[in-house]
């Protein structure tokens, strides 16, 4: 992970600095100067958690500060379920915008990799009943993804497989491999290397599916898009990655036809091709 480029990633679309230069570029931020009478010296405190969790980062080799996704395998049942529940309300009204998208009119069979709640499955079942798809993740999680795929009654379109995406097996023979909210957890290595497990794990035909929040080309914003980023900096070790970024990576894996379509609110659906 780059600091520098991450933390600009932020900047910039906050309108604290350009392309060209650090600077403070607007009036309103003369709130960050201590010369100003504005200064916001009471709401950013030495001691304020937000701030020290910040410094650690630059301090402690790009690790992350309170690691989550990870790290779930030393997370406690409570610590994982809570996670999962969360990211389940984040995810599941972006489901049905992932579901839409035509890519999976040709899918008989879809694996999630890393697919938590199963919050995207359970849109894209409900949408598309021929698909049969399969959530693989840590076993404690595919217990919470067991219980919505009951709640939904999808027990004939989804599944679940126990296994760690980077030490175990992948199951294979799939037309659709779908990656929601993980590469943004990931270094570039490790992205890399579940590229190449999906390109194993397709058939030739089938498509590697990507739902990020995308960075514009420049890493300029959007805003949203680079506090996430920040996020990542704190709990994973990754960062929100740009479309010319995951389209070299797939296509140094191997992949061919890379497209991308917006879904829903700030997320895209990147696709490739197994030839």
């Amino acid at each position: 992970m780059e600091l520098v480029p991450l933390l600009w990633t932020f900047a910039t679309p906050s309108g604290i600095v350009d392309q060209n230069a650090y600077q403070v570029l607007k009036d309103e931020f003369l709130n960050l100067l201590p010369t100003s009478p504005f200064y916001y010296h009471e709401l950013m405190q030495e001691d304020d958690p937000s701030v020290e969790q910040l410094r650690q980062v630059f301090r402690s080799d790009d690790q992350p500060i309170q690691p989550i996704a990870v790290k779930m395998r030393d997370l406690t049942d409570k610590q994982v379920e809570n996670f999962i529940n969360r990211m389940h309300t984040i995810t599941l009204p972006a489901a049905r915008g992932l579901a839409d998208q035509e890519v999976f009119d040709s899918m008989d069979t879809l694996l999630d990799v890393g697919g938590g709640s199963g919050s995207l499955c359970l849109g894209i079942a409900n949408r598309h009943p021929k698909i049969q798809c399969t959530i693989m993740d840590f076993e404690r999680v595919c217990q919470i993804s067991q219980r919505n795929i009951g709640k939904h009654k999808l027990e004939n379109s989804v599944t679940t497989v126990a296994a760690d995406m980077f030490s175990d097996p992948w199951p294979s023979k799939y037309d659709g491999v779908l990656f929601g909210n993980i590469f943004h957890d990931w270094d570039w290595k490790s992205c890399q290397y579940l590229a190449r497990q999906a390109l194993k794990t397709l058939n030739p035909g089938g498509r590697i599916c990507l739902h990020e929040m995308l960075l514009n080309e420049f890493k300029d914003g959007p805003l949203v898009v680079a506090c996430y980023s920040v996020a990542m900096l704190l709990h994973e070790r990754g960062k929100q990655y740009t479309v010319m970024e995951l389209q070299k990576l797939l296509t140094e894996t191997g992949f061919v036809d890379f497209q991308t379509r917006s879904t829903f609110g700030y997320y895209s659906l990147i696709t490739a091709v197994k030839p």
